[in-house]
Order: C-alpha cells, then sequence, then structure tokens
C-alpha cells in the first residue's frame, strides 16, 4: 500500500514526494546486507577471502549483448518482492550465455523460495547463498505462469523440483565477492569479469533521460555497462528492463559474480602449443561454428563473431575481408584453427 501512495505523491507532488521520500523507508524486494566479516571481498587487482577466477571476459565492460531473458517480477497483479532473485539469475544467465554461448532460463521463482523471500523482499548476499548452496531449475519445471496469488507462488515446490534444483551445484561452482569501495573506477574494473548486480533506488526519470536517485535504495538490478562520463546501463526486472542512469548514481550492495564448470579442465599443454605459434582462436565446426579463444593462462572462452571482429578491426579494415572473416583469419593471418567436435573435445580433460 505504501509503494502506490507514494507513487501517486511522485506523480502528482513530485516536491513534496522528493522531501518525504528521504525519510521513508519503503523497497522494491531489496533488503541491504548487513556487514559480515566472513563474506568475500573483492579490491581492485586483488581478491580477498577465496580462490576466484581473474578472467577478464568483457575487456571494456560491456555485458548488454548477451542479455535475454527480460522477465517482470511483477505479473499477473501479483508483486513478488523478488527482484534479487531475479538480478542474481539475470547476471548468471548473461555470464553463462558469454562464457559458453548458452541461454538457459533459470528458474527466478524457485530461487525466491528457496533464499526465503518474503513480503519485505529480501537481501542480496541470502540469495545468492542460496543459489550457491541449492540452485536453481529450469523456468519450465517451476514458472511464474498464471499465479495470482502469494501463497501459490511462494508454495514448497516438492522434492522432485528440489532434486532438479540441485543439478545447478553439481554442475556449476558459483561464487560471488563484495565490491569493497563502489566507484566509477572499481564498477568499471569488475565489469571486465561479469555483470554487477546493484543496488539502486526505484525510480526516478528526469529531463534528460536517465534517472536519478531520491532517498534510499529499495531495489536490485544488474549493472551491464556505462558509457564513460555519461550514464549507467542497466538490466531491471521492471519496464524498461534497459536503463539509463546518471553517472553520479549512488550505487550500493555491488557483488561480483563467479561461474565455472565443475569438471571443467583444460588441456593447458595443447593449448600452450597452440597459443604459442600464433592460432589464438578455434573454431567448433560440428557446433554451429562456435568460435573460442585461448587465453593467456591458456584457458577457453566463447568468444562472439563480433568481439572476434572488434579484437582484429585494424587487421580487417577492408569490407571484402569481413564479409569473408573465417576463411580470411584461418588460410591469411592463419590464427583461427577450425575443428571438429572429436578434436575440440581432447582440449578439455
Amino acid at each position: 500500500m505504501i509503494n502506490k501512495i507514494l507513487f501517486q505523491l511522485n506523480k502528482h507532488v513530485p516536491r513534496l514526494y522528493k522531501h518525504i521520500s528521504k525519510f521513508i523507508q519503503w523497497n522494491d524486494g531489496y533488503i541491504e546486507d548487513e556487514a559480515n566479516v566472513k563474506d568475500w571481498l573483492a579490491v581492485e587487482d586483488e581478491l580477498v577471502g577465496g580462490e576466484f577466477e581473474a578472467k577478464e571476459y568483457q575487456v571494456g565492460g560491456q555485458w548488454e549483448y548477451y542479455c535475454y531473458d527480460f522477465e517482470m517480477q511483477k505479473q499477473n497483479g501479483l508483486e513478488t518482492m523478488s527482484c534479487a532473485n531475479q538480478a542474481t539469475i539475470n547476471a548468471v544467465q548473461i555470464l553463462e550465455n558469454r562464457k559458453w554461448g548458452k541461454k538457459p532460463q533459470n528458474s527466478k521463482r524457485f530461487l525466491a523460495w528457496a533464499s526465503k523471500t518474503t513480503r519485505r523482499g529480501n537481501s542480496p548476499t541470502k540469495v545468492m547463498e542460496a543459489l550457491r548452496t541449492q540452485g536453481t531449475c529450469s523456468e519450465n519445471g517451476w514458472s511464474f505462469g498464471k499465479i495470482k496469488r502469494w501463497a501459490e507462488y511462494y508454495i514448497y515446490p516438492g522434492l522432485k523440483v528440489i532434486g532438479w534444483a540441485k543439478e545447478f551445484v553439481q554442475r556449476y561452482i558459483f561464487n560471488y565477492e563484495h565490491i569493497w569501495y563502489i566507484t566509477a573506477k572499481n564498477l568499471m574494473h569488475f565489469l571486465k569479469f561479469s555483470p554487477i548486480p546493484i543496488a539502486v533506488n526505484a525510480w526516478h526519470l528526469g529531463s534528460d533521460g536517465l534517472y536519478y536517485k531520491v532517498g534510499k535504495n529499495n531495489h536490485y538490478v544488474v549493472l551491464i555497462g556505462y558509457v564513460y562520463g555519461e550514464y549507467w546501463l542497466v538490466l531491471d526486472s521492471y519496464a524498461p528492463f534497459i536503463k539509463k542512469l546518471r553517472w553520479n548514481y549512488g550505487f550500493s550492495s555491488a557483488k561480483r559474480i563467479h561461474l565455472r564448470h565443475r569438471d571443467e579442465k583444460f588441456n593447458t599443454e595443447e593449448l600452450k602449443e597452440r597459443k604459442d605459434k600464433g592460432k589464438d582462436y578455434i573454431m567448433n565446426v560440428d557446433d554451429r561454428g562456435k568460435m573460442y579463444k585461448i587465453t593467456d593462462d591458456y584457458q577457453l572462452v566463447h568468444i562472439e563473431k563480433d568481439d572476434l571482429t572488434k579484437e582484429l578491426q585494424d587487421k580487417l579494415k577492408d569490407k571484402d575481408i569481413q564479409e569473408n572473416l573465417i576463411r580470411y583469419l584461418a588460410e591469411v593471418l592463419k590464427v583461427l584453427v577450425p575443428m571438429n567436435g572429436e578434436d575440440f573435445k581432447k582440449l578439455i580433460k
């Protein structure tokens, strides 16, 4: 009810709303984390408290291209207060799309149940701990559907669905770190590694087309990019899903996430030999021509054709070359090796 009253107040008497909203605690599902010395902390150039990968998957820190799951946290008239769950799943799916070219549809409803989300919402750490320890199932296994009542949305899912969710934990190692100092410099730095779930104040749109902050942060979204000095880009669980926020926006509760396969081990000797010969890219011709880059630490990461073109833009200025990119990279520059599925599997132990 308080949300509806404040919405109408902001609509009809915005100056009064701006004043009183500073003193009213209300939210769209975000509960601020309490500081805990046991939590993993992310400090620029230093990882404190755990062993996490240090691969820069998006050197420019731009993740919008990999966003694909646009789901409202409020459907059929039911406000689920699940923004922390929505943001966590969205961030994980974006990272999975970037790393492996997969676009899973994970159940945000299950995670909202597993993390014990209440009518006040939930804290990001509780949600991420639930995903780390309990996992989630596919959207088909536990979806929003046509549900209109709170009790039905948060009903016990049953042992079968819980078992499906455990498969996520068995398949992946998921973890997170708190970004200790939230500055523009740090956010840009950590965006190289993953999209960043982050707290905002929902929602106040300025005449410049950018959202600005009024009062305390009360909502959780995913930071997916920026235009330096102008605005930040976030993925939200309310329409419009992609929003631009003013550069001086006062964020809080930012987290870097990690995701890798439990059994993901690469044949580093083979990859090192190929990279030393200048063969930096591999195409799996039996998997729809997916391309991979050999990193400096001799791992394989999925790379889209557009990103590959950007990395080699100085050598690909000719239009004819761009239209015949694969052949040019393989036969002229000799940096790309087409490989069948069986040979590709030998690169993964």
